[in-house]
């Protein structure tokens, strides 16, 4: 099990951004990790509580809009995942969980 904290400091800052950069931050060390062990696809779950940010992550797209909310941040995850396979479950949870294992018995 791996966790990560960390945070960005912008006039655009919220718990909504805040979501969405952490799902950011899990794309990101998922590539580090692919390329530092040259695996060719990346397999695992990504579980959140925010459904919105959830869902936008789990597509795949051509493209994202211009002015899209939090564009930058989806444009980031979209281009770690069209430079690598990826074969993730996204799946929700409720928030504020008590158990650390996302649902993994």
């Amino acid at each position: 099990m791996l966790k990560e904290s960390f945070y960005e400091r912008s006039v655009s800052d919220s718990a909504y951004r805040g979501e969405r950069l952490g799902l950011v931050a899990l794309h990101t060390l998922v590539l580090a990790v692919t390329k530092f062990y040259n695996l060719e696809v990346a397999c695992g779950k990504v579980c959140c509580d925010n459904l919105a940010g959830l869902n936008q992550s789990s597509l795949w797209r051509k493209y994202i809009k211009t002015g899209a909310k939090q564009a930058d941040l989806f444009r980031a995850i979209w281009t770690i995942k069209t430079n690598l396979k990826f074969s993730f479950v996204y799946e929700h949870v409720d928030s504020h969980r008590t158990d650390t294992n996302c649902g993994i018995s």
